[in-house]
């Protein structure tokens, strides 16, 4: 869990600030939006392919870019 401590003089949008990038880093809100609906294993399965599919794709497309010489 994230905690933020008042520092001297600090005003609230930084401490406000301090405490989202402490969330941030800790990945509750992600984790938080990834929990919210349940999700089958084959539907987890099928997001893990998807993504996979689409990362050897884009680095593919990345090596195809690396190769033209001109």
């Amino acid at each position: 869990m994230a905690k933020v401590q008042n520092r001297k003089n600090e005003n609230f949008e930084k401490l406000l600030r301090r405490f989202k990038r402490a969330c941030d880093d800790d990945k509750i809100i992600f984790e938080a939006r990834k929990r919210e609906f349940f999700e089958n294993n084959s539907e987890k399965n099928r997001k893990k392919r998807k993504s996979a599919i689409k990362r050897n794709q884009k680095e593919q497309l990345k090596n195809q870019k690396k190769k033209k010489l001109y």
